[in-house]
């Protein structure tokens, strides 16, 4: 068990907060030229949308702190069991990306970080949305627009689980391997900002180091977001409100 709850001393520490700035930062003129593609919600990407233990782990009850490590330690096991046993992320897998751009895969020059961040669901992207718009000063917040980019993976992609007995390196900002190899880890994925009074979910996060991720993906997919209705729900936990019903699928 203590080898579990050691994970938790990186998903519930703040992330830096400057991985937002390579959803950020893009030349001019391919954020006026590039335009939201919204295909048809295939079953590949619906059957991906939600996180590894819906449908087998019940979220937490009300009245549970959902920063307490013990809340999500059945949650935690299942991760271990379901990614910590392999080492590669097959061809073909889905990958959810939130942005204020259009793939920014493809339109960032510029980044802070030396890896991109990705969800295995979309609820921890699309919430990471509202941080991104909501960090901008209000009167810039109805005129930012959130996207929900869906990448599929060209190969299989080795990635490290991190999982360490110490929990001094099991997230990407504290280990120096995730600069040069795929890594993956739990996280939690905070309404607007972090915040101990609003809800949180559990989910998996993957990173790709920037320098290593040219044709390992496509992008199969842009959903505009609507983020005035995540900011109208955030009070709200997992079993009230669902994040992705404020994309726009059709």
């Amino acid at each position: 068990m203590s080898s579990i709850f050691s994970i938790m001393s990186s998903i519930f520490k703040k992330q830096n907060k400057t991985k937002s700035s390579k959803s950020s930062k893009s030349s001019k003129s391919s954020k006026s030229s590039r335009k939201s593609k919204s295909p048809k919600l295939s079953s590949l990407i619906k059957n991906k949308l939600y996180p590894f233990w819906y449908n087998k782990i019940p979220f937490p009850d009300p009245g549970e702190d959902l920063f307490e490590d013990s809340t999500w330690y059945e949650h935690l096991t299942l991760a271990d069991k379901m990614y910590g046993k392999k080492s590669s992320l097959p061809k073909g897998s889905i990958l959810f990306h939130g942005s204020t751009l259009v793939d920014p895969v493809n339109t960032i020059r510029i980044a802070n970080k030396p890896y991109f961040f990705f969800g295995l669901d979309a609820f921890i992207s699309i919430w990471y949305i509202s941080e991104l718009v909501y960090k901008k000063p209000s009167h810039e917040r109805d005129s930012t627009p959130g996207y929900l980019n869906v990448y599929q993976t060209l190969q299989a992609i080795p990635y490290e689980y991190l999982r360490l007995p110490n929990g001094a390196d099991d997230h990407p900002d504290d280990n120096e391997a995730c600069i040069n190899i795929a890594c993956m880890h739990p996280q939690l994925g905070y309404h607007i900002d972090v915040n101990r009074f609003l809800p949180i979910e559990l989910s998996i996060e993957f990173t790709i180091p920037i320098n290593n991720i040219s044709n390992k993906l496509k992008l199969i997919g842009v959903y505009a977001v609507d983020v005035s209705k995540l900011y109208d729900n955030k009070d709200k936990n997992f079993n009230e409100f669902k994040a992705i019903e404020a994309v726009k699928f059709n």
